[in-house]
């Protein structure tokens, strides 16, 4: 088994001006073929669609911006997702986010101390390993992009 951090730059660096930008951005943390993907978007939870799958670019832009750039998402991983016969997905990891948010924390000393731990478990575990943090309104995402060649679902001594 073998995994390692990708370094990326942090959102503090780079200048996000619009949806482009920003999509561009998120992109970067993944490995290519950066389409099709699964996005979703105010308009398509709107329509019940939730999720809508989108093949390029262009088209992820033209489905935020018919959502004012309102709740749009962008799945870390490609579609569609490799499935055994099981019914196991067999990916491999390439990206790990974590999700902190605020209103699961009683006090915002409590919320920040959790920030900094995870930050240190990010340091620690995974070899200096400092991804990129994004404020998303009511909390923290920290964005990873791995190098990896085993699936996780089929590692009994993980999961």
């Amino acid at each position: 088994m073998s995994m390692s951090a990708i370094e990326v730059s942090t959102c503090k660096d780079v200048e996000i001006i619009n949806i482009e930008s920003g999509l561009d951005f998120i992109l970067s943390h993944f490995k290519p073929p950066h389409f099709p993907r699964r996005i979703s978007t105010f308009v398509t939870a709107l329509t019940g669609e939730w999720q809508t799958i989108v093949n390029s670019r262009e088209e992820a832009v033209r489905l935020c911006k018919e959502s004012n750039n309102i709740d749009c998402r962008i799945s870390a991983y490609p579609y569609p997702v490799p499935i055994s016969k099981d019914g196991v997905n067999m990916q491999t990891t390439d990206f790990f986010l974590t999700d902190i948010d605020m209103k699961d924390f009683k006090t915002k000393k409590a919320f920040e101390q959790c920030l900094n731990k995870t930050l240190q478990n990010f340091n620690d575990k995974l070899h200096g390993a400092k991804p990129t943090i994004l404020w998303t309104g009511g909390g923290y995402h920290a964005l990873m992009p791995m190098n990896a060649d085993i699936v996780l679902e089929t590692e009994r001594r993980i999961f």
